[in-house]
């Protein structure tokens, strides 16, 4: 589970593609091993429209917890 928290200074998007960089060139599990993570986006996180495409694209997409 990816799980996003509100942080002052964070670039929201630059952390995403972090995380998506590294289980993507983690080369014990297939590519589609992340489309099946979910992500939860806590309370009070506003997300730009690309990275809530990045999300839906790239992982289980999306939703508020």
């Amino acid at each position: 589970m990816l799980e996003i928290r509100k942080a002052e200074g964070v670039g929201y998007e630059y952390a995403i593609r972090s995380v998506l960089n590294a289980l993507i060139n983690d080369a014990t599990r297939p590519r589609e091993y992340v489309k099946k993570i979910p992500v939860i986006v806590q309370q009070g996180v506003e997300l730009q429209a690309g990275e809530l495409m990045l999300l839906k694209n790239e992982f289980g997409g999306p939703s508020r917890g």
